[in-house]
């Protein structure tokens, strides 16, 4: 019978752990909404690459990113618990055309941080002209490492 309860108390501690400890990559990551935001820069969102890590500011950039049409609301693996998650969000600055995207190629975790490549991608050809605003958010394990997003050509 000790035999029997010391193996599980093995169990759940090895479980506990293997929980606590996600590694950090690519696979790891859901995303949650990517497209242009449209509006002419009404939503006064400058181009950054940041994580959120609190509900409030994950509640203003949704305000934000909704000022002139409902963004949000098809975004998907939501809610975040920030307790475990946190978000990663990238905004392009405003393109004069449609057909702009971006996209995360890579995500690396090493001892002391976690290191996010993304891309910008440009229309191929012909692209409406309307004025657009790239954006991408994911969410991906919480940790306590610095966040390093480096920018691909």
């Amino acid at each position: 019978m000790k035999t029997s309860i010391s193996l599980l108390i093995i169990l759940v501690f090895t479980a506990c752990n293997t929980l606590q400890k996600q590694e950090i990559t690519k696979d790891a990551m859901l995303k949650i909404g990517q497209g242009n935001l449209h509006g002419i820069g009404d939503q006064k969102l400058q181009p950054q690459q940041k994580i959120i890590t609190s509900e409030k500011e994950w509640s203003d950039l949704k305000k934000k990113m909704n000022a002139v049409n409902p963004t949000t609301q098809n975004f998907k693996n939501l809610p975040v618990n920030f307790k475990n998650e946190m978000l990663l969000v990238l905004i392009s600055d405003l393109k004069s055309s449609g057909g702009h995207s971006i996209m995360i190629e890579k995500i690396e975790e090493t001892q002391k941080q976690i290191e996010i490549a993304y891309r910008e991608k440009s229309p191929d050809g012909i692209a409406t002209t309307v004025m657009t605003q790239p954006y991408f958010v994911a969410k991906i394990p919480k940790t306590n490492k610095e966040v390093r997003f480096i920018k691909l050509n």
